[in-house]
């Protein structure tokens, strides 16, 4: 095809931005000379096949008086011999097989298609109109110019006639079609038509037919020219919309990329992102993370130079991540585990691995991290861990006098192996004259064999030690008595050797016992001494600070403590961001003994929400646990609209009614900040607030 001269225009209204792709559409640039001239990219029958050829020349380059520039382009209805040619230049190739007027078609074939991309919304131009003066129907003549946007080769008439040509109207991406109205046009005059769409798809090529006349009969035999139609500066228009894409598969916890999509060139963008890290962006194209699953709005409004501004708002959803599971398994010393992961596609271990099932033979309790992948994409981590079966085996030791026999009890397994004397009973019957050691092994119900050994002591008194305690008050302490082979504890009432205790004040207890084979008995006592434990108090937030506002100094007392939490330095909160948060304050008196004192503070979003006057309805409790109730008590009958939002505006609770006493069932509200807009027919509407906790 002949070389390709692109011209591009730019014309920029308030409501429109338009350009051109459509080659050489101003008509500046022409090839040929004489009958075979043609605008450059462009056809006239005179470059036509078949009988198109042989007609007379319909299509001229103007250089008088054009809309813009040097020329413009000019086709006219010709008698010709015996028929009447209408006026036509195309970006594609007329085809003229015979005389039958029926079988003329358009093609854009190989090197005749025009390139073009986007979806414009109309088709505009400029141009004059002279209807032929005379023969048949003279005074309806309308010239036409049609764009047709396609992809692959194209045919006009897309349906074929007599088989002249093949059908390719599965091509046809969408079409501008303007007819002049039946007039003479004596001067420059635009024109506006819009392209319809019967594919989503984006077009890679165009062609553009202009012709003078709709009927080819309308010229008389003597007149030789008809209709003449002028065209200049066709341009496809471009509205501005504001659009964007994001990742097919948006999965918790991983970045996401959200794309400007927006047509002519916006200058600043504005991003909503409601339940999202962060929930806005200015940026053009801003990475957003969402923590949970489901389903959210996304709004993007673009601005344009002359501060024009348009809005587009998408659903996205946000798929669940995969709920891993792996087994946590218990094995013997030396022994390897099998631990396997369920719940994802594939999996990539910590160890390196990348199969659902890994074998391993840790030498201690050892964590292993699993990463599974669904079949979309999306991941989530598991921690598990292989255990070493501890030894559990609790055997008791023992004091006698020489002669005397002491049962020895072990506890701690399924069964048991005593090596001297000779047992599998839990319980054995000792009586040495030395001190002697003694071995057991325990069988647990996994199988693993641990070993416990013991010792009788051979003594020639009776005597008990037994330890004393020091402890803060509500705290228990434990007491340990040696030296004999059974003990009674007088209060609390134990023959174990060791109890525990939880006095109020400092005690004394006592504890006596004897030895096997040895006369007497023998007794001792001991104190447990309690410190009191200090009463500390931390001071109520009562305000409900704005999320980044100043920080709030905190009072507990006894002074000298400790506070601590989120947003806490020192002894001063920082309310940075929204959400309800508690502040610890933690003291420890010269006795050390401690005690510790909590409280919520909440932190509005302070989102521009305006509360009213709350004189006529009160909630309570708050915060509130599993129900919040809301007083109307002075408000009219009507009918009463609940709804309840969380801080970044999502509706997460509503219910109508015309009763005074609401009930609201918060207990499947994550904890945190809410608002509660309260609407009683056209009055004002109530806007609260309340803390789940």
């Amino acid at each position: 095809m002949r070389k390709i001269f692109t011209t591009v225009f730019l014309a920029t209204t308030m409501f429109a931005f338009s350009q051109t792709q459509i080659t050489n559409a101003g008509f500046e640039s022409w090839g040929g000379s004489g009958t075979s001239a043609e605008p450059t990219s462009w056809n006239s029958n005179k470059t036509g096949t078949g009988l198109a050829s042989s007609g007379p020349q319909t299509c001229f380059q103007e250089a008088t008086n054009p809309h813009s520039g040097a020329s413009c382009v000019r086709v006219q209805t010709t008698y010709y011999i015996i028929a009447v040619v209408n006026g036509n230049v195309t970006t594609g190739v007329v085809n003229a097989s015979n005389t039958d007027k029926l079988k003329g078609y358009l093609s854009a074939e190989n090197a005749d298609k025009i390139a073009f991309t986007g979806r414009p919304d109309s088709l505009a131009g400029w141009y004059r109109y002279t209807q032929a003066t005379s023969g048949t129907g003279a005074a309806a003549e309308q010239a036409k110019v049609r764009a047709i946007l396609h992809s692959g080769d194209y045919y006009d008439p897309e349906t074929p006639y007599q088989t002249n040509h093949i059908d390719l109207s599965a091509n046809k991406i969408g079409d501008a079609l303007f007819v002049s109205p039946a007039a003479n046009q004596t001067t420059w005059k635009r024109f506006s038509v819009p392209f319809n769409y019967t594919s989503t798809a984006t077009p890679a090529f165009i062609m553009v037919n202009i012709t003078s006349s709709n009927n080819q009969s309308t010229v008389a035999p003597s007149s030789g020219v008809g209709s003449i139609l002028w065209v200049d500066d066709l341009l496809a228009i471009y509205n501005p919309v504001a659009n964007f894409s994001s990742a097919a598969v948006i999965c918790p916890n991983a970045a996401t990329t959200f794309t400007d999509q927006s047509t002519a060139t916006p200058t600043s963008w504005a991003w909503s992102f409601p339940g999202a890290n962060p929930v806005s962006s200015t940026s053009q194209n801003p990475s957003i993370t969402y923590n949970t699953a489901g389903t959210y709005s996304v709004t993007l409004i673009s601005t344009y130079a002359n501060n024009y501004t348009t809005t587009v708002t998408k659903t996205i959803t946000v798929n669940a991540a995969p709920v891993i599971t792996v087994n946590s398994p218990t094995i013997c010393a030396t022994q390897s585990a099998t631990l396997t992961a369920s719940g994802a596609s594939t999996y990539v271990w910590n160890t390196s691995a990348t199969t659902n099932s890994i074998i391993v033979t840790p030498s201690a309790n050892t964590n292993y991290t699993v990463t599974g992948t669904d079949a979309v994409g999306c991941t989530n981590q598991k921690v598990t861990s292989v255990s070493i079966s501890a030894s559990n085996l609790n055997v008791n030791a023992a004091t006698i006098c020489a002669g005397g026999t002491v049962a020895l009890v072990v506890s701690g397994a399924n069964t048991y192996t005593w090596t001297s004397p000779a047992s599998n009973s839990a319980t054995v019957n000792v009586s040495p004259t030395v001190n002697t050691t003694y071995t057991v092994m325990g069988t647990n119900s996994i199988g693993c064999v641990h070993t416990a050994t013991t010792s009788v002591s051979i003594t020639t008194s009776v005597n008990i030690s037994v330890n004393s305690a020091t402890v803060c008050s509500g705290n228990t302490a434990t007491l340990t008595a040696t030296g004999v082979s059974s003990y009674t504890w007088t209060s609390p009432v134990s023959n174990s050797a060791i109890i525990t205790v939880t006095p109020s004040s400092t005690t004394v207890y006592s504890v006596s016992g004897n030895a096997a084979g040895c006369p007497g008995v023998a007794s001792a006592t001991t104190m447990v001494t309690v410190n009191p434990t200090p009463t500390v108090s931390l001071a109520a937030i009562t305000s409900t600070p704005c999320a980044g506002t100043n920080t709030i100094a905190l009072t507990g007392t006894p002074a000298g403590g400790i506070y601590s939490g989120t947003g806490v330095t020192g002894a001063s909160f920082n309310p940075s961001t929204a959400g309800t948060f508690t502040v610890v304050y933690s003291y420890t008196a010269t006795n050390n003994c401690s005690s510790s004192d909590s409280k919520s503070i909440m932190v509005n979003a302070c989102v521009g929400i305006e509360e009213f006057n709350m004189a006529d309805v009160k909630l309570y409790p708050n915060p509130a646990h599993d129900i919040l109730y809301i007083n109307l008590n002075n408000t009219n009958s009507g009918t009463k609209y609940v709804e309840v939002y969380d801080v970044v505006g999502k509706k997460v609770l509503s219910i109508n009614t015309t009763e005074t006493l609401v009930s609201l069932s918060t207990g499947e509200l994550t904890n945190g900040v809410y608002i509660v807009k309260i609407q009683v027919e056209n009055a004002k509407p109530v806007i609260a607030r309340f803390i789940k906790n």
